[in-house]
């Protein structure tokens, strides 16, 4: 079982795990991961999302956001690609 960075090393034990089973058997049901962190991208693209729709981020800050380093569709935009004014905007 892990969490945060756990998302990077529980799967990759368990994969080896899993790979070296015939010499070594171990008795291994399942992992599991809490908040993992697997994806650097999808994790900051996601942050950002998410700090709005739980009022970390104020609706001028996210209007901004739209309009000025998401051509206007928010929906679609991705964040990890941010770069000057808008980079500050979400670290």
């Amino acid at each position: 079982m892990g969490e945060s960075y756990g998302g990077v090393y529980v799967p990759t034990v368990t994969a080896r795990i899993i790979d070296g089973i015939d010499k070594f058997p171990i008795n291994l049901k399942g992992m599991a991961l809490g908040n993992g962190y697997v994806n650097e991208m999808l994790n900051i693209d996601t942050s950002v999302r998410y700090a709005y729709g739980h009022g970390i981020i104020d609706e001028k800050t996210w209007n901004t956001l739209e309009s000025e380093c998401c051509q206007g569709c928010i929906d679609t935009c991705d964040f990890t690609e941010a770069t000057g004014h808008c980079a500050r905007m979400v670290s």
